[in-house]
């Protein structure tokens, strides 16, 4: 009796023997072919949705699509004829075996002269909407080949001679230039001319670091789609690129290089490299889950002041603020933003807006140690075992900082912006500010009429900010309570610096000095230039603004669109600086030496 896998194999092995001198240059043809397929990708979307309707573009444009999938589909057999493996091969892209399989089903009923999309029409009687249909679902094919092409490209990060402070610095350049590209595309505003590219820059910067600050009102100046590619910009800046990168390529069943992984150790602050790729899960379920939730809580809370053209603007604003809220971005896409009166008495949306943004806050390392399940049943399990220090430190930082800032405001501004207000709505509304200041910039009264005191206070709240690995901005809590610990210390006489029953390494305080002494700077030499640039607003304005941009905070006194050209500069630098963090871009930047084994003798430096 005939063997048939037998066979097969043997036709395998003579198959493989055959082009064994070619698979070089075969896969060297994919890889590029993939880069390839990531630029043609972007190209072809940015025509289509960027541009108004043209007749001869968008036909040319849907035969691309088509084009591509086949040229795409013709790719995965080729990988499949070269692998030594196919059964593996096939076993490590389910996604794109089964889109080539329904690919090749569409493209066999085609030579029959059968369409599938012209029968869901006859059966659902809108035959008028099969065409578009199917140009949806060409699109949709279209998109999934390109993710998976970029899970690709981006296995390719670690052949790249750069370190990952230096790549993660790359990675928010290409964010921040490919979404003022996007921006200045004509359908993307309202107007009939498309936003100037400065303009357009600033809003990419103040996005991709979830800022919030803006030259142009957002609800008005930009379409749904302009919004959305704010939305997205806030979404991959909030968590990185590189990690969305590496995520497509971890559901593609695609193993990591350790240079990948040390560039998500340094984006999350992860104390071992070992835990990137199973943190980097979390971080993604942990921000699904909570997104969602806060969008569904947003979409019955909005109140019957709030008008809304339909359920899909509706379900549109409560995604929007949901996610800008957890990635403490606070852009919002209301013509005064959270200032308006329709939600100035709402209080549960409020809170809702409040909690996005305290977990958005937290870190991610700190909800993954209060959200996980193995980490609830491990101290469940053995009651001895408690939160890590970190986490104590920006759980309790961040308490008693919220609590400080809510009293502050509570009794500060009676006389100004709370002024009118019941004393519950008074409450929530101290609480939220308390909240948004750390590093949010929402806002539900107008800052520019704040007291002077208060304003000072919120100085404070920003520039010391959120917790590491967190959305969030400013020198971060864990620095601040270091420096703080490290003064007390000092005063008391104690060589060590003691929190908690442990001992807070040297190295740590090194850091949290370097963050400290580097932020001073940056904020110093920016209000340094601001006066300069822009000396006809007063200083507290100036600096107000400097703070808020460092810190990717997002509130305003008003003076942003006033701003000259030199001073919007000034700001998004600082924007840039304050996100990618200071420890990260004087790594990229400066050339690490090489520990020696040999000191010097020790001097005794008057200090005082």
């Amino acid at each position: 009796m005939i063997n048939i896998k037998l066979l097969f194999k043997h036709f395998r092995e003579n198959v493989n023997i055959k082009l064994y001198d070619s698979k070089n240059t075969a896969e060297k043809f994919m890889d590029k072919w993939s880069l390839f397929m990531v630029i043609a990708g972007f190209f072809s979307y940015l025509q289509y949705h960027g541009f108004p309707e043209n007749e001869f573009f968008d036909t040319f444009l849907m035969y691309s699509f088509e084009t591509l999938i086949g040229l795409q589909i013709l790719k995965f057999l080729l990988g499949y004829i070269y692998t030594f493996k196919p059964r593996q091969y096939i076993k490590n892209s389910p996604l794109e075996f089964t889109l080539v399989l329904i690919a090749l089903f569409s493209f066999i009923l085609q030579l029959f002269n059968l369409s599938i999309f012209e029968f869901i029409g006859n059966e659902f009687n809108f035959q008028g909407e099969a065409s578009q249909l199917k140009t949806y679902v060409e699109q949709l094919f279209f998109l999934s080949f390109l993710f998976i092409e970029i899970a690709r490209v981006s296995l390719k990060i670690p052949t790249i001679n750069l370190s990952p402070p230096l790549l993660l610095l790359s990675s928010f350049l290409g964010l921040i230039f490919l979404g003022s590209i996007l921006l200045i595309l004509p359908k993307m505003t309202v107007g009939s001319d498309p936003m100037p590219y400065f303009d357009a820059l600033f809003t990419s910067i103040s996005a991709s670091c979830v800022t919030g600050l803006a030259v142009v009102d957002t609800a008005t100046y930009f379409t749904v789609r302009g919004q959305f590619v704010i939305l997205l910009l806030i979404q991959l800046g909030g968590l990185n690129i590189i990690s969305f990168a590496t995520l497509f390529a971890l559901m593609l069943r695609r193993n990591v290089g350790i240079k990948h992984q040390a560039i998500l150790q340094d984006n999350f602050s992860i104390g071992s490299i070992r835990e990137s790729k199973t943190l980097l899960r979390k971080v993604f379920l942990f921000s699904f889950i909570i997104e969602l939730t806060g969008a569904v809580i947003l979409f019955f809370v909005w109140g019957d002041n709030v008008d809304f053209a339909n359920s899909r603007d509706r379900v549109f604003n409560s995604i929007f603020h949901s996610i800008s809220a957890f990635n403490n971005a606070g852009f919002s896409i209301f013509p005064d933003g959270l200032y308006n009166t329709g939600l100035q008495g709402q209080r549960l949306f409020q809170l809702t807006i409040s909690f996005l943004i305290i977990f958005g806050g937290m870190g991610f390392t700190v909800l993954h140690e209060i959200f996980s399940y193995a980490k609830i049943k491990d101290l469940i399990d053995k009651p001895w075992k408690k939160f890590s220090l970190n986490s104590k430190i920006g759980l309790y930082t961040s308490f008693v900082l919220l609590v400080l800032g809510t009293i502050a405001y509570f009794f500060l501004e009676q006389q100004h912006t709370l002024k009118g207000m019941n004393l519950a709505d008074q409450f929530v509304t101290a609480f939220f500010q308390s909240v948004t200041t750390r590093t949010a910039g929402f806002n539900t009264i107008d800052i520019g009429a704040i007291s002077v005191p208060m304003t000072i206070f919120m100085l404070m709240l920003m520039y010391i900010g959120a917790s590491p690995a967190s959305t969030g901005g400013g020198i971060k809590t864990n620095t601040f309570t270091v420096l703080f610990m490290s003064a007390y210390s000092t005063l008391r006489g104690n060589k060590f610096i003691e929190l908690n029953m442990q001992t807070i390494s040297f190295d740590s305080v090194n850091k949290a000095l370097l963050i400290f002494l580097f932020s001073v700077s940056v904020i110093f030499i920016s209000v340094f230039a601001l006066t300069i640039t822009d000396s006809n607003i007063s200083i507290l304005d100036l600096v107000f603004e400097e703070v808020s941009a460092f810190a990717t905070v997002g509130l305003s006194r008003g003076i942003t669109g006033d701003l000259s050209t030199a001073g919007r500069i000034v700001i998004m630098t600082s924007m840039f600086v304050g996100r990618v963090g200071l420890l990260t871009l004087g790594y990229a930047l400066s050339k690490r030496t090489i520990s020696t084994q040999y000191t010097y003798p020790k001097a005794s430096i008057i200090i005082g």
